[in-house]
């Protein structure tokens, strides 16, 4: 059968002065279902908060990371789970994964008369490379690294009462490689002629919640936040986004692709395939015109992203510990070519920025023949071209400075232009007609 409506989701205040519309929410079973539960999401038009879901449908190593024990025989995962918060919360995790390095990015809690404020971009955020996720672990419950003096430890300038922290953005391939060998790399057999062992099955496999294979230009991301901790308001350029949450609560803000207008589309600061909204949907500071979806993720909780919806998250419970997974979706090639012309024209400018946030975090700069030649693989895509058929390299070049210095460009820049420098430019003719006035008086 199609998902059974289970009510509405569970929602935190929303921000001052909007009406929150509650995502939709079912429960969904494997048994008799009607196709595989990928096929339902992707007919959709809407998010979609699955409860329960990832107890339901899978059997994950992930799912015992937060359980009282770790049973080795695959045991299973006791009904009810931590949310978050508990000082043995995260022993599973790390014992299993201790030793494995993070990078954590932290930020100043805002003060009461703060809270209405900007939030700092990621750039603007203090980073710590190569920390022990034990070390974090441990951070997250307000300990300090075993036998180590408080001075030696990294974590001990952001006491988590005044700092929240976010290991964000962890690549599977990455965090875990023995479960993503490089096929190059597997051997059959070892010198002695024995079979070599097969790798350890990934700590979550989406294809079993999904119920089919898919198409992803990667493996899943891990994210382990605490209280406060957030991502910025933002639209993703490719796929569908399905999230998995594994512990703790989360809070999603979620508004459909059309209002991205109204919520101040930037590309400053830079990433590619994402486009930030300049305003801060967390802090209350939404315009009229649009309303957020918004959901609250509790333990074993799957939600549904769909292509191209803008939002904005916050960890709310003491910690919280997610996994999510990008899925290709049509549309996806040509989106390519945008972000390729967008990096083209974006790198020159970003080339030695005043403020280190304009580029975000883990973003590389390429020169202007990478740029090209990833803007030429891209229309060879979307055309559905290989790459020796299609347009050379000094075409795609050619091509793009006729078009980005054509009369009609430059003039739409021109007017966009003036329209974000004007309050400035007439605060200074304001300013100089003032004092130009004062010069008057004095003399007179």
């Amino acid at each position: 059968p199609v998902p059974t409506m289970a009510g509405a989701a569970a929602v935190v205040a929303p921000p001052s002065g909007c009406v929150a519309q509650c995502v939709e929410t079912a429960e969904w079973t494997r048994a008799g279902s009607d196709g595989p539960l990928l096929d339902h999401l992707l007919a959709r038009g809407a998010p979609l908060l699955l409860k329960g879901a990832l107890l339901e449908l899978t059997t994950w190593p992930a799912l015992r990371w937060t359980s009282a024990s770790s049973p080795a025989n695959g045991a299973e995962v006791p009904p009810s789970l931590p949310g978050g918060g508990s000082a043995s919360g995260l022993a599973a995790f790390e014992d299993q994964h201790g030793h494995r390095s993070i990078e954590v990015r932290f930020a100043r809690r805002p003060s009461v008369s703060d809270a209405c404020a900007r939030k700092p971009w990621e750039g603007e955020c203090h980073y710590v490379d190569g920390v022990p996720l034990s070390q974090f672990c441990r951070w997250l419950r307000g300990e300090g690294p075993p036998g180590t003096e408080r001075g030696e430890d990294p974590l001990a300038a952001f006491p988590a009462s005044e700092w929240w922290g976010y290991c964000a953005y962890q690549h599977f391939e990455e965090l875990f490689p023995e479960a993503f060998p490089d096929e190059t790399s597997v051997e059959q057999e070892d010198e002695g002629g024995r079979p070599t062992p097969s790798p350890p099955p990934p700590p979550a496999d989406f294809e079993e919640l999904l119920g089919r294979p898919f198409k992803a230009h990667g493996a899943p991301t891990l994210w382990l936040g605490s209280a406060g901790a957030r991502t910025p308001c933002h639209r993703d350029a490719y796929g569908v986004n399905v999230v998995a949450q594994v512990a703790g609560v989360k809070r999603w803000l979620l508004f459909p692709p059309a209002d991205a207008k109204l919520l101040g589309e930037t590309r400053l600061p830079f990433e590619d395939a994402s486009t930030f909204m300049v305003r801060d949907l967390l802090a209350g500071n939404l315009p009229v015109g649009c309303r957020p979806f918004e959901a609250t993720l509790e333990p074993m909780d799957v939600l549904f992203v769909p292509r191209h919806w803008v939002h904005a998250v916050e960890c709310v419970s003491p910690w919280s510990l997610s996994i999510n997974q990008w899925l290709d979706a049509p549309g996806d090639a040509e989106e390519r070519v945008h972000e390729g012309v967008a990096r083209c024209l974006a790198s020159p400018l970003l080339e030695g920025a005043p403020e280190a946030w304009w580029l975000n975090p883990g973003e590389e700069l390429f020169d202007v023949e990478a740029n090209a030649a990833n803007l030429q693989a891209s229309l060879c895509a979307a055309a559905g071209l290989e790459l020796s058929s299609g347009p050379r390299l000094p075409e795609v070049r050619a091509a793009l400075l006729r078009a980005a210095t054509h009369p009609e460009v430059v003039a739409a820049i021109v007017e966009r232009l003036s329209a974000e420098l004007a309050p400035r430019l007439r605060a200074t003719k304001t300013s100089a007609a003032e004092r130009e006035r004062a010069r008057r008086s004095s003399r007179s």
